[in-house]
This record gives structure tokens, C-alpha cells and sequence, in this order.
């Protein structure tokens, strides 16, 4: 199950915009997402998209589609990089993926870029007791 949180046209962080070589002021796609089995929440995703490499993305239904699948449908990539870390709740993870505040959280930080543009960064921070296996 999928459920659309928020969706924001807005300035990039500081240092998304250093590691993207953008100018801070520069406006992407922002949308954060939960993602549930059986309606439990198991992963808060907080994906930035950049509107300048794929700016359709501003008109597209995150309502019904989550962006990843928009995305592998909509727009090319030709590198990623996959960065794995624990973090500690903040409000955002507790509202929910129905954590206490400084609770441990597992969290993929992944970008896409397609030769040197970026296409987009996603956290997805995931809930104490998710198991991930991947092949």
C-alpha cells in the first residue's frame, strides 16, 4: 500500500544542492510518501526530484503512482549510488512510521543521475523490525 504525504515545489537543502552542483535557490519536486503492508507503515520515503532533467514529473499523480515506479517508467538513468546508515527518529519518521522520538531507523539514501545530471535522491527510512532481503 502506498499513501501520498506531501508534494512541495521548493528549494533544495544546502547540501543536496552542493552535492547536485546546483544553486540553492534552484526549485525541485519534493514528495514524501509512506509505504505499508497490511496497513502498517514500514517505510517513510522523502524523494527529491530534479524538474530540470525531468520536469514533467511537476504534472505528474503521486496520488495513485508512487514517484518510483513514475519514475522508472518516465525518466532514464545511467548510475546510482546507495548509501545505508542508521539515523535516529526525528517527527516526521514518529508521525509516521508510528516510532518514538530517537527510535533507531535503518535508512537508504539513494541517488540516480544519468551522465552528470542528477535525476533524483531518495531517503527511505524503514521501521524497527522491517527485514530487507535483496538477491
Amino acid at each position: 500500500q502506498y499513501k501520498l504525504i506531501s508534494r512541495h515545489h521548493t528549494p533544495l537543502p544546502g547540501d543536496i544542492a552542493s552535492d547536485w552542483k546546483v544553486p540553492a535557490d534552484r526549485k525541485m519536486l519534493r514528495v514524501c510518501s509512506l509505504h505499508m503492508a497490511s496497513a502498517v507503515p514500514f517505510a517513510l520515503e522523502d524523494r527529491w526530484i530534479n524538474l530540470a532533467f525531468v520536469p514533467k514529473a511537476l504534472e505528474a499523480d503521486f496520488n495513485n503512482n508512487n514517484s518510483n515506479e513514475w519514475l522508472v517508467q518516465n525518466a532514464p538513468y545511467s548510475r546510482g549510488e546507495i548509501n545505508l546508515s542508521a539515523v535516529n527518529a526525528g517527527d516526521l519518521e514518529c508521525e509516521h512510521l508510528q516510532v518514538a522520538k530517537g527510535s533507531a531507523l535503518l535508512t537508504m539514501v539513494r541517488e540516480t543521475w544519468y551522465d552528470t545530471a542528477p535525476v533524483t535522491r531518495v531517503g527511505l527510512s524503514y521501521a524497527p523490525g522491517h527485514n530487507m532481503y535483496m538477491r
